[in-house]
């Protein structure tokens, strides 16, 4: 099979071409959205040079809809030419284009606070099994949920455990593990074209609890098979003949009656309410109460802190999720579950 020269260049190649097995999934669920608008706006968290957004963007217009706005958002500052040139190629896929690349989550979020509910998509793809922090990888969909409409949609690509679990069985050295526990597997992914990555994949369990709790809603999941490129190479007809998939897909919807409330600020100090309560005062002299958490006493003054309350009425339980990034943009947070006491 020929490389595909724009992945090479650009680091993102996966061994197959995301046109080919993505794209026609991410189309096909995206137009089964109930409702969906004709003018539509939507932001890439982690576009690289934006040609999966772009491949999405036409096949959207080819099926009738328009697209006002759109936000291409990633950390690799090296790939921004290829991006710009990407996004603005002929035909124009949109003609209002925001590029933030820039590695530095603090400003991607003081942009994002611009487009509060703002997007009616947000697109996830190939970027979380990239993420060793889960609190990072935790605060990003977090920013998803802030920038959707209500009701908006989330659309999460990565690849599936179950392949990288074939690949660490059969191919060791394609994917060599260096830990497996608590449904994560870690490991360096070797590219078929050139170059390795590091893999920190979650399970979809574990990805699935993390968007429930931060207020959004279960649509679907599908996984994706190496069906259509089955004759390209022997991994995939073997995938395919074992029924493993390489990625799935797993689409999430903002609820707004799941959201109970959020604030953030910098911190002057944290001091004791009581036994199980902190009270946090910011810069400006705002003050909240909430329970404390893990490690509390070593957050500093003036280390940012972001807090999101949630509700699960299906489990009668509130979330407060909560992230604190220090001065080195360093991110670390937790989740703390309160479930209705039985009367």
């Amino acid at each position: 099979m020929a490389m595909n020269r724009q992945e090479i260049k650009t680091g993102q190649s996966v061994d197959v071409l995301k046109h080919g097995l993505v794209h026609p999934v991410l189309v096909d669920h995206v137009l089964q959205i109930p409702g969906l608008l004709t003018d539509l706006s939507l932001v890439d968290l982690g576009s690289g040079d934006a040609t999966s957004s772009r491949d999405l963007l036409i096949s959207l217009i080819i099926n009738g809809r328009r697209i006002k706005n759109l936000a291409l958002i990633d950390a690799d500052t090296s790939i921004f030419p290829d991006l710009i040139k990407t996004a603005t190629a002929e035909p124009i896929a949109s003609f209002d284009t925001q590029v933030v690349q820039v590695h530095n989550m603090g400003i991607t979020a003081e942009f994002l606070k611009h487009y509060e509910e703002k997007y009616d998509l947000a697109l996830s793809q190939l970027v979380l099994h990239q993420i060793s922090n889960d609190h990072e990888a935790s605060y990003l969909m977090y920013l998803a949920y802030q920038v959707l409409k209500p009701t908006g949609d989330l659309f999460v690509v990565n690849l599936h455990p179950k392949y990288l679990q074939y690949l660490a069985e059969n191919e060791p050295d394609k994917f060599a593990v260096s830990s497996i526990s608590n449904g994560r597997i870690t490991g360096i992914y070797k590219f078929d074209s050139s170059g390795t990555a590091s893999v920190y994949s979650r399970s979809v369990e574990n990805q699935l609890a993390m968007f429930l709790g931060l207020g959004f809603d279960f649509v679907k999941t599908v996984p994706i098979s190496t069906e259509a490129i089955a004759d390209q190479k022997l991994r995939y007809r073997s995938l395919t003949e074992k029924r493993i998939p390489i990625f799935y897909l797993m689409q999430l919807r903002k609820n707004p009656a799941n959201f109970i409330s959020s604030t953030e600020g910098a911190i002057k100090q944290i001091k004791p309410y009581d036994k199980q309560w902190i009270t946090i005062t910011f810069l400006d002299g705002q003050e909240v109460r909430v329970p404390n958490f893990k490690d509390w006493t070593k957050v500093k003054r003036s280390d940012h802190i972001i807090l999101q309350e949630t509700t699960r009425k299906e489990i009668e339980a509130t979330m407060l999720n909560y992230w604190i990034i220090n001065s080195d943009e360093e991110i670390r947070g937790g989740q703390l579950v309160c479930r209705k006491q039985a009367t």
